[in-house]
């Protein structure tokens, strides 16, 4: 898959399967060698050409994709569901490691409207296939046992906090969860980033979530994304006071949520990263998947 451009620099990403093959090199997109017509709609060729492809191998994974790329990625993420690069690795595109994309159709329409927000932003990323926890949470015999495993700290935690959803701004809750990943991770959001989340994150169907306490003091945030789409609701990011961690606050969180899911009979979704406690937290469900 190497091109030879001698000692020039070249940037490229390759996607390909038996009969199609993709390349961005420069920003040039290329189908299967020709050179595509910057001004033909290059999403929906693409969209066309992916129509029977459920797999893409891809040369290269990396961190930060450029205007071209997100493109690509974004319009194969209409019909294939999985990348595959050199070693067999398997690879899903999600909007910056908080849900996948392939089944969001009209939130991928919404990004390629908005590219420049999510190329400053670098919204766009590769996350190892299956990492995702997706599940139906309405099986009335599993969610009996779900809420009565967690009964004694929503009993808790009910006459201690309040879930109120949309009193906070999104800006405040993301500054909120940038400092605590720094903090917690060492990882700290640019202020580009952080611009891009607030323009998505206050769309409709993205809505805040405060647990506040008896003192009126905020003590975790979330912001999710209710998807009328595919009746899911996705969790994308989360923070809390570690100066209350005798409540457990983020257990309790995702039960409380958990419960609303069931409530309205959506799907739950948490963000990327498959830890033990996600899996145990929805191990009565998981049956299902």
């Amino acid at each position: 898959m190497q091109l030879g451009f001698g000692i020039l620099k070249v940037l490229k990403m390759i996607l390909c399967s038996k009969n199609l093959n993709i390349q961005v090199i420069n920003d040039d997109i290329f189908i299967n060698s020709y050179k595509v017509n910057q001004s033909i709609d290059i999403v929906e060729l693409i969209q066309e050409k992916t129509k029977k492809v459920d797999i893409l191998e891809i040369d290269e994974i990396k961190n930060n994709f450029s205007r071209s790329e997100c493109m690509i990625l974004l319009a194969i993420s209409f019909n294939v569901s999985k990348l595959i690069d050199q070693l067999g690795n398997k690879y899903e595109v999600t909007f910056s490691y908080h849900f996948p994309l392939n089944y969001e159709q009209k939130f991928i329409r919404l990004l390629l409207e908005n590219l420049d927000y999510v190329v400053k932003g670098n919204l766009i990323n590769l996350a190892t296939y299956g990492e995702f926890i997706t599940c139906s949470v309405n099986d009335g015999f599993d969610f009996c046992g779900f809420k009565k495993k967690y009964a004694y700290l929503l009993r808790y935690n009910d006459i201690r906090i309040n879930m109120k959803t949309d009193v906070a701004k999104v800006l405040d809750v993301l500054n909120h969860w940038n400092k605590y990943c720094y903090e917690k991770f060492n990882k700290k959001f640019s202020d580009e980033e952080i611009i891009s989340y607030n323009y998505f994150y206050s769309m409709k169907d993205f809505h805040t979530i405060s647990l506040i306490n008896k003192q009126d003091e905020i003590v975790a945030e979330g912001i999710v994304f209710e998807s009328k789409e595919t009746k899911t609701l996705y969790y994308c990011i989360f923070w809390w006071d570690k100066n209350h961690k005798s409540l457990s606050l983020g257990i309790y969180n995702y039960v409380k949520i958990i419960c609303y899911c069931n409530k309205c009979n959506l799907k739950f979704s948490f963000c990327y990263g498959l830890q033990n406690y996600k899996i145990k937290l929805l191990s009565p469900f998981l049956k299902q998947i």
